[in-house]
C-alpha cells in the first residue's frame, strides 16, 4: 500500500512539473526580426571625387539608429588584405555614412559591417574609379589575341 500512495504521488508530481498552469508565455513568444542592411553605392567615380557611401539599417519597418557598431571596408581588386575600414556617421532614420575619395583607378568591394541588436549583418558592393573599366577592356582584348 505505501508503494501505491509513493507511486501515486510521484505520478502526481510529474504531470503537475508538465501541465501548462494557464502559462502561454511560450506561445506568445514574438519571432525575432532581423536586422536589414541595404547599401547605397554609387556605380563609378573619378580619381579624387569625394563619393558617399550609405547603408540603412532596418529591423522590420523600423529604422535602427541605435547599432553598436557600422563600420565600412574598402579595398582594391581582389586585396583584401590592403582594406581600409572607416567608421560610419549616423545621419539619423537608419542611415549611417561614411566619405571617400580614391587615389587610384580600379575597381574596390565596398562592404558595410553592421551589428544592432545581436545581430551582423554585411552587405557588399563595388565601385568602379576614373579608368579601371577602359583598363578591364584593354586587359581582356590583350587575352583574347
Amino acid at each position: 500500500m505505501k508503494k501505491w500512495i509513493v507511486s501515486l504521488g510521484l505520478i502526481s508530481i510529474v504531470l503537475a512539473g508538465c501541465g501548462n498552469n494557464g502559462d502561454d508565455s511560450n506561445n506568445n513568444e514574438e519571432v525575432p526580426v532581423f536586422v536589414e542592411a541595404s547599401l547605397d553605392v554609387p556605380e563609378s567615380a573619378e580619381l579624387g571625387e569625394e563619393v558617399s557611401f550609405t547603408v540603412t539599417v532596418m529591423q522590420g519597418s523600423e529604422p535602427v539608429d541605435d547599432a553598436d557598431e557600422v563600420v565600412f571596408e574598402i579595398w582594391q581588386g581582389e586585396d583584401r588584405e590592403q582594406s581600409e575600414e572607416i567608421e560610419a556617421v549616423s545621419e539619423g532614420d537608419g542611415k549611417y555614412t561614411v566619405q571617400k575619395a580614391f587615389a587610384e583607378d580600379g575597381v574596390y568591394s565596398v562592404q558595410s559591417h553592421v551589428t544592432a541588436r545581436d545581430l551582423h549583418t554585411m552587405p557588399k558592393k563595388t565601385i568602379t574609379v576614373g579608368n579601371a573599366a577602359d583598363a578591364d577592356q584593354t586587359e581582356q582584348e590583350e587575352d583574347n589575341s
